[in-house]
């Protein structure tokens, strides 16, 4: 596992970003954050770097929404071992079902992400 490594955060709302940077930096935590603001903006980055280790990723969003991403995800990185965090409002059964049905999402957490969802998802990937 890298000594820093690199967590991506996909959503539309910047104060979400804004959420993610701030915890993270108050957790103390090694990690690189990446930023994009919809499914194609992450797709372009993955393109130009290498994979993160966590992705956390919101559904719905314009443009390529949550689930345009893992499609087009699972199929340009069939074999990767990034991780995906779904991060949604959204409460529905359906939503969790359909998101676990992709082999990289990991799990499905509530918006908003407690810090404690953070630092264990930082502690499982080596940032703390």
């Amino acid at each position: 596992m890298a000594d820093n490594p690199t967590f991506m955060v996909v959503d539309d709302d910047i104060i979400v970003h804004l959420y993610y940077e701030g915890t993270i930096k108050e957790l103390g935590a090694n990690a690189h954050l990446i930023k994009a603001h919809d499914g194609q903006e992450a797709l372009d980055i993955l393109a130009k770097n290498n994979a993160p280790a966590v992705i956390f990723l919101d559904i719905t969003m314009p443009g390529l929404d949550g689930y345009g991403f893992l499609e087009a995800f699972k199929d340009k990185y069939p074999d990767s071992e990034t991780t995906i965090i779904m991060v949604s409002s959204s409460r529905l059964d359906h939503d969790k079902t359909r998101c676990k049905a992709y082999k990289a999402v990991k799990e499905f957490i509530t918006k908003p992400p407690q810090a404690e969802d953070i630092e264990r998802i930082c502690l499982m990937h080596g940032a703390l």
